[in-house]
C-alpha cells in the first residue's frame, strides 16, 4: 500500500494510526471518535497542557494562530489529518472536554511544536 492510501479496515483505516485512523461520517464527526475519547492519552486531560490550552483557544474562538509547521510533509497525509481534525471538531456526539481532549492530542501529532502568536 502506497504511503498515505487509505484501506478500511477492522479497526480503521489501514496505514494510519490513532488518532488518525477513523473515516469522516459526512459533515459532523469521525467513526471512531467515542474510541479517541477513551483512548486519549492522560497527559491531554491536564488543562495546563499547552496542546488542550491551543485546542480550547480553536474551539471557542479565541486568537489562536494558524500553523503551518506539519511534522509530516506528505501532502495526502496532511490533507487527511486536516480532514479528521476537522470532523472532531464539528461533531456533535462529543463533549466539550472529549473534544478538547482528542483536538489537543491530534494537533500534537500534526505540529512539530505548539503553535503561538
Amino acid at each position: 500500500m502506497a504511503k498515505g492510501e487509505e484501506k478500511e479496515g477492522d479497526n480503521g483505516v489501514e496505514g494510519f494510526q490513532l488518532p488518525f485512523n477513523g473515516s469522516l461520517t459526512g459533515m459532523n464527526g469521525v467513526s471512531n471518535e467515542k474510541e479517541l475519547a477513551e483512548k486519549c492519552p492522560g497527559e491531554f486531560s491536564m488543562v495546563q497542557n499547552e496542546w488542550v490550552k491551543y485546542a480550547q483557544q480553536l474551539m471557542f474562538g479565541l486568537s489562536a494562530p494558524l500553523y503551518k509547521k506539519w511534522k509530516s510533509s506528505d501532502m495526502s497525509i496532511q490533507h487527511r489529518q486536516y480532514e479528521l481534525f476537522h470532523g472532531i471538531f464539528n461533531s456533535h456526539s462529543l463533549d466539550t472536554n472529549e473534544k478538547a481532549r482528542i483536538l489537543a492530542w491530534m494537533t500534537s501529532e500534526m505540529y512539530s511544536e505548539v503553535p503561538t502568536a
